[in-house]
């Protein structure tokens, strides 16, 4: 974080690698020091190219049980959809807590991504796939085309699907429901 009165921006020292600017989806080259914006609010904040965040669902207001469920997300009262973030590359696989498994590879521009349920994790997936550059000329699961929604909105009220924004340096969205599942994008 960025620590003086009226600085906003900061020296970060990025190891060697690639690296996605969380916020932008500014692609950069490790191993050297770059100059980036640190407006108050916006910590510099970085994703190596080839690895997956999981986070939870954007809607939740506390992990503790709530009395409220009605007024209160609670993560205790579902876990709901898992969402992950994620800057393909080299293939790696993250696995969380409760077994539940998420992986992606990038082979030049066909890029998987493949999910397994856990024991409480068992709802499904939200990928974000970022800096894709642009819109794909396919998303497919099994071989079968995966159904294009209009907007993220829409994408969230489906039961499985994709989207595309130019956001974080052009994001593919792509849900699926419960169950082991691989999905292919076939980026320009």
């Amino acid at each position: 974080p960025v620590l003086e009165r009226g600085v906003k921006e900061r020296e970060v020292l990025l190891p060697p690698g690639r690296w996605i600017d969380w916020w932008t989806g500014q692609i950069h080259e490790g191993g050297k020091t770059i100059t980036t914006p640190a407006p108050l609010g916006t910590l510099p904040l970085f994703l190596r190219e080839g690895e997956i965040v999981p986070l939870l669902r954007p809607t939740i207001d506390t992990l503790s049980p709530t009395t409220k469920p009605e007024s209160v997300d609670s993560y205790a009262t579902t876990p709901g959809l898992i969402y992950a973030r994620v800057a393909t590359g080299e293939a790696s696989t993250f696995t969380l807590f409760d077994g539940a498994e998420l992986s992606q590879s990038r082979v030049a521009s066909k890029v998987t991504l493949g999910s397994k349920d856990g024991k409480e994790l068992a709802f499904g997936v939200v990928w974000e796939l970022i800096a894709a550059g642009k819109k794909p000329a396919s998303v497919t699961e099994g071989g079968a085309p995966l159904a294009e929604k209009a907007t993220l909105a829409e994408l969230t009220a489906a039961p499985s699907g994709w989207t595309f924004s130019a956001e974080t340096g052009g994001t593919v969205h792509v849900k699926v429901g419960a169950g082991p599942h691989t999905v292919e994008i076939a980026l320009p």
